[in-house]
């Protein structure tokens, strides 16, 4: 067996795994199922669909999701799905606000604020799925856009959100830990919104691989 063939059959099984969990639930303590799953076999899905053979599962945090050569020039790429997380935050000052609202701008502010590691927004190029169908290729339902490009949409759209991860939830902090893609899918119009941002401003994902010289 080659390694692109390896490959490919480890990820149609971690793709079996990701169909069977519900990604639209939330962490609650001493619960250990991945419920970012389907970002993780998205990421396996673009890696590969990028003749990327060359790993053991899902890229450490402080890594970037794949990088390649672009058009001659070496270029990060992270890959993102729904509500994947932006960034991580380093310092516990963001203490839990006992759910109390807070407006986009807040949100942008303190993702401009806090100081950070593994900033989405630095990348050069984010692989976006919005909502990711599994019974559908992957690859076709992704857009592409630059990091300078997905951090517009995300601020203009108020899409910054602040959490804690399922690690967090379970150690008891007191602190939001990350940052992430806040949910749209509840709203037809930011919904919308989001689409028509990610037609104007980004490219589809094979149209992407079509129009660029990828190595």
């Amino acid at each position: 067996m080659t390694k692109k063939e390896l490959k490919k059959a480890q990820i149609e099984k971690y793709g079996e795994y990701a169909k069977l969990v519900d990604i639209h639930q939330k962490a609650v303590k001493g619960c250990h199922i991945n419920f970012g799953s389907t970002g993780n076999y998205a990421e396996l899905i673009i890696k590969y669909s990028l003749n990327n053979y060359n790993w053991n599962g899902i890229s450490p945090s402080r890594h970037s999701d794949t990088r390649k050569k672009i058009n001659g020039e070496m270029c990060s790429i992270e890959i993102k799905t729904c509500g994947g997380e932006l960034a991580t935050i380093t310092s516990d000052e963001f203490k839990l606000m006992n759910g109390k609202r807070t407006n986009s701008e807040f949100r942008n502010n303190k993702f401009d604020e806090l100081p950070k590691i593994n900033n989405a927004f630095k990348a050069d190029y984010v692989v976006y799925i919005p909502e990711p169908d599994l019974s559908y290729p992957l690859e076709a339902q992704a857009y592409v856009t630059t990091g300078e490009e997905f951090e517009y949409i995300m601020k203009t759209l108020g899409l910054i959100k602040y959490k804690r991860t399922t690690e967090a939830v379970n150690q008891d902090l007191d602190h939001y830990d990350r940052f992430a893609i806040a949910d749209f899918t509840r709203s037809n119009k930011m919904c919308n919104a989001l689409y028509d941002m990610l037609d104007e401003i980004g490219v589809g994902f094979l149209e992407w691989k079509e129009e660029n010289e990828i190595e």
